[in-house]
């Protein structure tokens, strides 16, 4: 899992540079999802200079986040917390931020079944929410 975790932050940069300027330009990306993945990426994007906010329906991450405390393992508080004081990351429980952004990011579980099947009521939750 952290090699995964660890690539999809990598990409951040990447990001960055393929839309030079938008980092410091005030580029507002949103993700739907605070959990393990959408919250590394949305960490990762706002530490190269965009401003991310993450939605989620579940409320606890939400005010785990805009309190600066990571609802995951995988980012530390110290890391998250200066992001979220600066404005440069934030949460919502509401689909409606999604209205303004520039680049949306849909990561919500899709779990396999015993045959391989993705599981997608995430995802077409997440686009009803839209």
């Amino acid at each position: 899992m952290k090699a995964w975790l660890f690539s999809i932050a990598a990409m951040a940069p990447a990001v960055a540079l393929a839309h030079p300027g938008h980092g410091t330009q005030g580029s507002l990306l949103h993700s739907l999802g605070h959990g393990g993945e959408p919250l590394v990426l949305a960490v990762a994007l706002a530490e190269v200079g965009f401003r991310v906010t993450g939605i989620d329906v579940d409320g606890r991450k939400v005010r785990a986040v805009l309190a600066g405390t990571s609802p995951i393992g995988d980012i530390e508080n110290q890391r998250l917390a200066p992001l979220v004081a600066s404005g440069k990351l934030t949460a919502s429980a509401s689909y409606s931020v999604a209205a303004d952004c520039d680049a949306l990011f849909v990561c919500v579980p899709t779990p396999f079944d015993p045959n391989k099947t993705p599981d997608l009521r995430a995802v077409h939750a997440a686009a009803d929410g839209l």
